[in-house]
């Protein structure tokens, strides 16, 4: 589990080294510098209720723009941090809309973890 100033996502994959850091060290340690990485199409969108308890795991955000490619539409979600994260939902139009609260979720296999 990895705690995020957005919010909260579960990784299966281990950290490399990084400039003589043990990979085993960072994750326990509550002052860890990483960074989260998940191919924009391996995100899931899911619309929230704003009166909803925030999700356990998973990345509250705003839907701030969106582009339909023909096959697929990438959407431009705004963590509560205010990072930019864009997801792809492919086979073309989704009912999510800009203004839209969501929240993004990944495949704990899909979270890559790399340390700063």
């Amino acid at each position: 589990m990895v705690q995020t100033p957005a919010g909260t996502l579960e990784s299966t994959r281990t950290l490399p080294r990084v400039a003589g850091v043990s990979p085993a060290v960072l994750p326990g340690t509550s002052n860890a510098e990483i960074t989260c990485c998940v191919r924009p199409e391996k995100l899931r969108l899911a619309a929230r209720d704003a009166s909803a308890t925030p999700p356990a795991i998973g990345l509250p955000a705003t839907i701030v723009g969106t582009t339909y490619l023909g096959h697929m539409q990438q959407y431009a979600c705004r963590l509560t941090d205010s990072t930019i994260w864009r997801a792809t939902v492919m086979g073309g139009v989704t009912s999510l809309a800009v203004g839209q609260l969501v929240t993004l979720t990944a495949a704990p296999q899909d979270v890559v973890l790399l340390a700063e």
